[in-house]
């Protein structure tokens, strides 16, 4: 049985108190080294509690050295996180479920190593002290609210024969903690276009964003409400909060997806804006490479020198307003349709900050795109509408030439083997039809089509590779195929139901012919349609509650 070496300090000769003092400078200054990509403060030692009163370290096989020679003797050198691998939880995974199990195994030799973990902007859980490997302890984070990469750290210190106590540097954007809610929030925000941006200044008058939709944000003493206007340069921002006590500890944070990936670890196409009243503006922007986190100075300088914003405090609160260049968002020329985003503010006048978010993130889980909203990119329509209506009438008769050809389109899809076998023999034409009557039959055999169509098997290849040059196998994959595809449009079904369903012999089988004929995987194609059909039925929906709208 292992052997852990934790003895209580009523049973060790060593004072207690020295140790833990110990213990105390070397967690204490892992926990408040900065964290990259956050604008942390610098946290205050942890409390005694948090490191655990009853526990200290004995080297093996030797004496315990004496209280003061082990508060005068004892070294920190902070590495890089290769002092130890991290075996569990693995890097860049979300932690969903309570126990987490964390595990690492030391590079050098080791008497000892102390696990802890480090969450909700400050708060730390020392874990475990272990003498022997494997060096594994479970955290108990049921009652630790979701973290996202930011604020959940996992951390280490090694406790070596010669006093030197080797601590992991600070390591987020590693792991996140988030259970039970969906990876995305259903909220939703229309950003409208103006149609004139002269005279559009950065000065914080909210009554020139009288046409711009409002959003509100609300909770204890704090009430927000925030608008969103853009041209096609620049993405313009204002929060209006009422706050009765402004602090320096007060801020609003403007998180940007512009891809819409919800990615639950943000990259270089995710941005936060942090804007505060009576401090300065904070850009966080950087990419997990080569196994660590790198806040990108570049883009935070061009975030800097681009960026124009302004704060202005009243009686009231304070109003925040921003005007903010779409090329130092990410890599597109321009911003699509649909971009993922949020809004929150976070109010410091107490002993405990509060936080509200528009999308429904929580205080620690706000650094995750996943948990941000959508914003709606809509074009200027008030100030073109006449020149709309005119284009209508001149484009009346491309309408309705457009209109014809849909009709003869979609008579043309359903009538989809007829198109195909245009011109052929009418036995070719029987074929077919049998072909699509039966596919769903795995074992469906050209006797079968033989004896359905009363003709002879040989009868049938002939006509097949005349009319239409192939042979009875490739006919019916192709068939099969499109009937695949036809199935596609249901989300409930299966790429193995939609297999089974088009008569393939098994799952296998089926993505090895749609790739063949495709050039992609079946469950690609499936999810890009049932995008394309749910991005249709909401464009369809945002131009009925347009037409309400005008009406």
């Amino acid at each position: 049985m292992r052997k852990l070496l934790l003895k209580t300090a009523g049973k060790s000769s060593v004072p207690s108190s020295a140790v833990r003092a110990a213990l105390g400078v070397v967690v204490c200054a892992v926990c408040v080294s900065g964290i990259s990509g956050v604008n942390a403060q610098t946290a205050a030692p942890a409390p005694a509690a948090a490191l655990n009163r009853e526990l200290i370290v004995l080297r093996p096989g030797g004496s315990a050295p004496s209280g003061g020679d082990t508060a005068r003797t004892a070294r920190l050198k902070t590495v890089t996180a290769d002092s130890a691998k991290i075996v569990s939880p693995p890097t860049r995974s979300v932690i969903s479920e309570c126990p987490a199990v964390y595990e690492i195994e030391p590079a050098p030799p080791v008497d000892s190593a102390l696990l802890f973990v480090r969450h909700s902007n400050g708060r730390t859980d020392t874990l475990a002290v272990a003498a022997s490997p494997p060096y594994r302890a479970a955290w108990d984070c049921s009652n630790v609210p979701d973290q996202d990469q930011t604020h959940l750290q996992f951390g280490y210190v090694l406790y070596r024969g010669d006093s030197v106590a080797l601590a992991s540097p600070p390591m987020p954007h590693r792991w996140a903690l988030l259970r039970g809610k969906p990876s995305a929030q259903p909220r939703s925000y229309r950003i409208k276009q103006l149609a004139v941006s002269d005279g559009f200044e950065i000065d914080c008058d909210t009554s020139k964003w009288s046409g711009a939709e409002s959003a509100g944000i609300f909770g204890g003493n704090t009430e927000a409400v925030f608008k969103l206007l853009r041209t096609g340069a620049k993405l313009y921002f204002i929060a209006n909060v009422r706050d009765n006590s402004v602090s320096g500890g007060d801020f609003v944070e403007l998180h940007l997806d512009i891809r819409r990936d919800r990615a639950v670890f943000p990259g270089i196409n995710h941005r936060s804006l942090r804007f505060s009243p009576l401090g300065r503006s904070v850009f966080f922007v950087g990419e997990f490479a080569d196994g660590k986190y790198a806040q990108s100075d570049s883009v935070a300088r061009l975030l800097k020198d681009e960026i124009v914003w302004k704060a202005s405090v009243n009686p009231n609160g304070y109003v925040v307003e921003a005007a903010i260049p779409f090329s130092v968002l990410s890599d597109l020329d321009s911003p699509p349709s649909k971009i993922g985003f949020d809004v929150s503010v976070t109010d410091a006048d107490g002993k405990e900050e509060a936080f509200y978010s528009w999308a429904g993130a929580e205080r620690f889980t706000r650094y995750s795109p996943s948990r941000w909203g959508t914003a709606l990119i809509k074009d200027a329509v008030a100030g073109l509408k006449y020149v709309l209506i005119f284009a209508l009438f001149i484009s009346a008769f491309a309408i309705i030439g457009f209109v014809a050809y849909l009709v003869l389109s979609h008579r043309q899809e359903s009538k989809d083997h007829k198109a195909e076998i245009k011109g052929v023999s009418p036995l070719t034409e029987s074929v077919v039809e049998q072909i699509e009557k039966q596919l769903s039959n795995a074992d469906l055999r050209i006797s079968d089509i033989a004896k359905s169509v009363n003709v002879p098997p040989e009868k049938i290849v002939v006509a097949l590779m005349n009319d239409l040059g192939c042979t009875f196998e490739q006919q019916l994959t192709y068939k099969r195929l499109k009937h695949s595809q036809k199935l596609m449009r249901d989300p409930e079904l299966t790429i193995e139901e939609i297999a089974k369903r088009s008569g393939f012999a098994d799952v296998y089988t089926y993505k090895k012919s749609y790739a063949a004929q495709m050039k992609v995987d079946p469950g690609v194609s499936k999810k890009a349609m049932l995008e394309r059909i749910k991005e249709d039925m909401e464009a369809e929906k945002e131009d009925d509650d347009d037409d309400d709208d005008r009406l």
